[in-house]
């Protein structure tokens, strides 16, 4: 696509990110690139010539492949012109709202949003493409109620023809962190903390490779369903219990939450958990100690029991 300089001061402006600024004509969103980024170096920052601007044919090539196989997602990008200098792409505009702006919504709205970025992205990375920017400013919920993720352009998206199993695990942390800040924001739940929840449940999914779609579907039903759960304090833990707790998830269902106490190192934390997960135990969740939060994160489930263990017994809350 070619524009004109007049052209390019009648656009109205959307947003700006790390590698450029989005802006649409009514038809068509352009990206335009920054001449530079700020990445990190050292101790600090420093501006370097943004990869954007650099060709990358292979990559095109391949976006032009797969855009042709895709139901759910528009890979439809074309090079943007001015004076015949490259600025950036175009691709079709959407007119909606970011995530990041739906927070508040009902929870069986945002239910029906999940449900269709979770197909949306397994989409893509059934064709081998992996997204490690997922976040609430990268999707849009369209006005004809449609999930469209966008930002597949820059750098932090891969394209491949063979699956890659290390490039999956990344696209599905920062999936998983995306639908669990979508689910859980609301106006009771301050951000600070559930930055600190998220960076838990990124500890606890980053042990191994073993974030599914399957899970992250299970995590979305978990509002929906009455649950149990087992909360377990590791300074008070035995591992005597053991058969007690698998007869309890047996048969209660019970999903199992470990308690991340102040005192403990991070290494000490997850050399216990390992422990359960050896042991036949799979861990739901980790949680920080502070009771206020631990109360907040309790609220955002639909429960039916609480257990804890205390002397060695397992006892209703």
């Amino acid at each position: 696509m070619n524009i004109t300089n007049q052209d390019l001061k009648k656009l109205t402006y959307l947003s700006s990110g790390t590698f450029g600024s989005v802006y649409h004509d009514g038809k068509n969103a352009l990206k335009i690139y920054h001449p530079e980024v700020k990445v990190r170096y050292g101790f600090g920052y420093e501006m370097v010539s943004n990869p954007c601007l650099r060709p990358h044919p292979i990559k095109f090539r391949l976006i032009k492949y797969y855009n042709k196989r895709l139901k759910y997602t528009d890979l439809n990008y074309e090079p943007l012109y001015c004076n015949q200098q490259f600025l950036g792409i175009c691709y079709p505009y959407y007119d909606g709202t970011e995530l990041y702006q739906l927070k508040n919504i009902p929870f069986s709205e945002k239910e029906e949003i999940v449900k269709q970025l979770l197909r949306n992205a397994k989409e893509l990375t059934d064709h081998h493409i992996y997204p490690l920017d997922y976040k609430l400013d990268n999707v849009l919920y369209t006005k004809k109620g449609e999930v469209k993720i966008i930002d597949l352009d820059d750098p932090l998206t891969k394209y491949r023809l063979i699956k890659h199993p290390s490039l999956y695990q990344q696209s599905m942390i920062t999936l998983k962190n995306t639908v669990v800040h979508f689910l859980n924001s609301n106006s009771n739940q301050p951000y600070f903390s559930l930055t600190q929840f998220l960076q838990h449940k990124q500890q606890i999914y980053s042990l191994g490779n073993r974030i599914t779609y399957q899970q992250l579907y299970d995590y979305l039903n978990i509002h929906n369903s009455k649950n149990n759960f087992l909360i377990i304090r590791p300074e008070q833990f035995s591992f005597h219990m053991i058969s007690n707790i698998k007869a309890l998830i047996k048969r209660k269902q019970t999903k199992i939450i470990v308690i991340d106490p102040a005192e403990f190192s991070y290494e000490v934390l997850q050399n216990f958990v390992m422990s359960l997960i050896h042991a036949g135990i799979e861990i739901y969740d980790i949680w920080p100690e502070a009771s206020n939060k631990i109360e907040n994160y309790i609220n955002n489930y639909n429960i039916s029991e609480t257990f804890i263990i205390d002397k060695q017994k397992i006892k209703r809350r």
